[in-house]
């Protein structure tokens, strides 16, 4: 019975190591705003590891996100459960005026905009 029950919690341990690794390198592709060969900004589509601080990315439904990021446009249901432990997923809203933010963005200012 003792063998059972340690082997039980190792093959637990086990598979929340496998989760959490799988989660910590979470990968998928999405579309994100670069400039281009021309110095022009262009949605491209690639991996999230390659997202840097001030990115611009556009999701599509069914999305999963890798990353924090505020919404700059539309609303959204988010599953925040491996956050915040919440049972229900969330309603989440575009902040406030971010017609501003999108219209003074600066396509020149490198932490913005990563070059492909």
């Amino acid at each position: 019975m003792l063998f059972v029950s340690i082997y039980g919690e190792l093959h637990t341990i086990y598979s929340n190591l496998v989760m959490l690794n799988e989660m910590a390198f979470f990968e998928t592709q999405i579309n994100v705003l670069r400039k281009d060969e021309n110095g022009e900004g262009r949605w491209i589509e690639t991996s999230s590891l390659e997202l840097v601080p001030g990115d611009i990315i556009e999701m599509k439904q069914g999305t999963k996100l890798p990353c924090d990021a505020i919404m700059l446009n539309g609303e959204s249901v988010i599953n925040e459960a491996m956050l915040t432990g919440e049972s229900a997923p969330v309603v989440k809203e575009s902040i406030p005026n971010s017609n501003e933010i999108i219209e003074n963005f600066n396509i020149e200012n490198k932490t913005q905009v990563r070059e492909s």
